[in-house]
């Protein structure tokens, strides 16, 4: 029981880590589009790059790879 749970923790960090960078551009894009004529990113791909550019790419803690959670809560208020 104990090996269920611990891979099923492992798949779900996995997932996770590849899951979320990509979730936090999706916010980016749509908080983009309302800015119409004057937006920042011209598509998903420019938007990884620039963020990868700006914020130190996809490591842990920093820019789009940082944790799900603290960063969640940052990037919610820029938007808002």
């Amino acid at each position: 029981m104990l090996e269920r749970w611990a891979v099923a923790s492992c798949v779900v960090v996995a997932a996770s880590s590849l899951t979320y960078p990509l979730d936090v551009c999706r916010k980016r894009l749509v908080a983009d589009t309302a800015l119409g004529s004057a937006r920042q990113y011209r598509g998903l791909a420019d938007c990884v790059r620039q963020t990868a550019a700006k914020e130190g790419g996809w490591r842990p803690g920093a820019g789009a790879g940082a944790g799900a959670g603290f960063t969640t809560l940052r990037e919610d208020r820029k938007v808002a």
